[in-house]
């Protein structure tokens, strides 16, 4: 049964033009409905961009902070307990975004993505850089040190600086490894 006594007549009169009135009238509010969900799931879309890459300067700068206040190998290896603690969320929430198409997430969201991956990178790279020229600095002052007093590489603090800084070289390939898994 269709619906009323009068609506059926009013069809037989009119024909669908009752009908179309009545699918209007429920079109109307579904379309509301459904521009409001398709408006949250953008907007949740969006905030997935955001928070991972806030994830991730968060974690690069807990990582720079970690190495500045402790340029050892005792840092690196706590800064990288911190990348792999967070690693596999993060590389997990990267897949997922880039598994969007360029038109399901917005070409300007994925170019943020790329830039926020690329200015990390960089702060980790330039972190390695710097530490590596200061370490090899101090080591330059040791050996003109010990040349002065004739020891040259037979110095005890050269060798331990020497075995030191290829600790701390080593340790942090190993950092850069473990924090390049996350991007690749």
């Amino acid at each position: 049964m269709r619906g009323s006594f009068l609506t059926r007549a009013a069809e037989r009169k009119f024909g669908r033009t009752v009908v179309r009135r009545k699918s209007i009238r429920f079109t109307l509010p579904a379309a509301g409905v459904l521009a409001l969900i398709l408006t949250l799931t953008v907007y949740n879309r969006d905030r997935r961009f955001e928070i991972f890459i806030n994830e991730l300067d968060g974690m690069t700068d807990e990582v720079v902070k970690v190495i500045t206040a402790h340029p050892t190998s005792a840092g690196v290896v706590e800064a990288r307990e911190i990348i792999n603690a967070k690693k596999d969320v993060l590389k997990n929430k990267l897949a997922q975004l880039k598994s969007l198409t360029a038109a399901q997430a917005g070409g300007e969201k994925l170019t943020q993505v790329e830039q926020g991956l690329m200015r990390n990178t960089a702060k980790i790279n330039e972190l390695f850089v710097n530490e590596l020229g200061r370490r090899q600095k101090e080591l330059e002052e040791l050996r003109k040190r010990a040349k002065e007093n004739k020891l040259f590489d037979n110095d005890p603090a050269v060798k331990k600086a020497l075995q030191e800084n290829e600790q701390f070289g080593k340790d942090m390939v190993q950092l850069l490894a473990d924090y390049d898994s996350i991007i690749n």
